[in-house]
């Protein structure tokens, strides 16, 4: 319960600003999470799997410069170097 105050707070407080579009995406994520810890909901993702998720956007989200190094292409074997806001959640 305490990672689902700190979530919407930091959602609030700093993310409003920067990103708009963000903001809304885990706006909805978070009332999902809500519907499944509130409600006797069947969901087929473990609730674990979820917060680990969250943590990760709230990782990106405070540390938005933060650039991940050593990410190998597989086309030519180069370096590259890819900044965490360019990162993509698949499901």
């Amino acid at each position: 319960m305490k990672f689902l105050i700190s979530l919407k707070l930091l959602i609030q407080a700093n993310l409003l600003k920067r990103n708009p579009l963000l903001y809304l995406i885990l706006k909805i994520f978070l009332m999902v999470i809500k519907v499944i810890l509130y409600k006797d909901f069947y969901f087929p993702i473990p609730i674990d799997y979820i917060q680990e998720v969250a943590q990760h956007i709230l990782k990106s989200i405070i540390f938005p410069q933060k650039i991940i190094h050593n990410q190998r292409n597989h086309l030519n074997g180069s370096l590259s170097c890819i900044h965490s806001s360019q990162l993509v959640f698949k499901t």
